[in-house]
C-alpha cells in the first residue's frame, strides 16, 4: 500500500508539472484548479487505500467522545460490540467515602499528577514501554495493597474458576464448587498466576485507584490524547512455585480496532531482581510495532 501511494504521488506531481508547463498564460488558472482537484482526490484515495489494507475503518467512524461503549444499534464491527458488553457500567463521580483508604489518600488520588516529561513520552513511543518511578509513594502503595488484598481474598474462587475455564471451558468451570475442586482439576497443569478482573466494580477503594486522574493524565500523555477511558483492571497473584509466563502481546486479547491503548503495571509488593528469583516484567523494545506477533 505504501509503495502504491508513493508511486501515485510521484505520478500526480509529474502530471502537475506537465500541465503547468504546457498551459498558456490564459489557461494557467484553470490548470492550477485542475491540479488542486487531482491532489485532493489522490489524498482521499490514499487514505481509503490505507484504511482498506489495514482494515482500520475507524478512520471514517469516530468513536463517541464521552461515556463508555454502548451496544444497542451500534454499527461498529463485532469485536467492538463484544467489548461494549464489558463497559456498560455507568461511571459516577469519585467519592471520598472509600472504605479502607484514608481520606487524605483519596484526596491525593483525585488530584492530577505533574505528568511525564517529553523525553519519557518519546521513549514510550520508540520502545513501547517506559518505567515511571515515583508515581506513587510507598505509604500510598501500602494502603492500596491492604485494600486490594482484602478484595482479592473475597474473590479467590472466581479466580480459580477463571483459570479452569481457560483450560477446560465454561461448562467445566461451572461445576467447580470450591477452590479444592479447581486445584484437583488443575493438578499437574502449570498455572502461571491467578487473575482477578474489574475489582473497581466491587470496591470503591479500588475504584479510587483505577479512576485516579494521576494515572489518567500519564496514560493520556503517553498516547498523545486529551483523555482516556478504563477498559478493565486486573490483579495478578503470582505465588511461589507458579510457572513462568511465556512471551506474549496483550493487544491480541483486547477486542479493539486500534492499538492506541496503554497498560499500567503497578506492583503492590517489592519484586526482587530476576537473578534473585523475582518475577518482574520484561519487554522487547519495539515489539509493539510488530503487527505479525502472535499472542503466545
Amino acid at each position: 500500500a505504501t509503495v502504491l501511494v508513493q508511486e501515485a504521488l510521484i505520478a500526480a506531481a509529474e502530471a502537475t508539472k506537465s500541465i503547468m508547463a504546457n498551459a498558456g498564460h490564459r489557461k494557467r488558472l484553470h490548470a492550477q484548479t485542475l491540479a488542486a482537484h487531482q491532489w485532493f482526490a489522490l489524498i482521499v484515495a490514499a487514505v481509503a487505500l490505507v484504511a482498506i489494507t489495514t482494515q482500520n475503518f475507524a478512520l471514517f467512524r469516530p468513536l463517541p467522545a464521552h461515556g463508555p461503549f454502548k451496544c444497542g444499534k451500534c454499527k461498529h464491527r463485532p469485536r467492538l460490540r463484544r467489548a461494549a458488553t464489558l463497559q456498560e457500567h455507568e461511571i459516577a463521580p469519585l467519592s471520598e467515602d472509600a472504605s479502607g483508604l484514608p481520606r487524605q489518600l483519596v484526596q491525593q488520588l483525585n488530584c492530577p499528577s505533574e505528568g511525564v516529561s517529553l523525553a519519557t513520552q518519546l521513549e514510550f513511543s520508540r520502545n513501547g514501554h517506559v518505567c515511571t518511578r515515583g508515581l506513587f509513594h510507598a505509604s500510598e502503595i501500602s494502603s492500596i495493597r491492604d485494600v486490594v488484598e482484602a478484595v482479592v481474598a473475597e474473590s479467590e474462587l472466581q479466580a480459580w474458576q477463571w483459570t479452569v475455564r481457560s483450560f477446560f471451558g465454561e461448562e467445566m468451570a461451572r461445576q467447580m464448587e470450591d477452590v479444592y475442586d479447581c486445584e484437583e482439576v488443575l493438578d499437574g497443569i502449570p498455572v502461571a498466576f491467578l487473575q482477578h478482573f474489574n475489582l473497581w466494580r466491587r470496591s470503591a477503594a479500588v475504584r479510587c485507584l483505577t479512576h485516579s486522574p494521576r494515572l489518567g493524565k500519564v496514560a493520556a500523555q503517553l498516547l498523545g490524547v486529551s483523555g482516556t477511558r478504563l477498559y478493565q483492571d486486573s490483579v495478578f497473584v503470582k505465588r511461589p512455585g507458579d510457572s513462568s509466563t511465556r512471551w506474549h502481546a496483550d493487544l491480541h486479547m483486547a477486542p479493539f480496532d486500534t492499538n492506541d491503548m496503554v497498560t499500567c503495571w503497578l506492583p503492590l509488593r517489592s519484586v526482587p531482581a530476576q537473578v534473585d528469583g523475582g518475577s518482574g516484567l520484561t519487554f522487547v523494545s519495539g515489539s509493539h510495532r510488530d503487527v505479525a506477533m502472535s499472542f503466545w
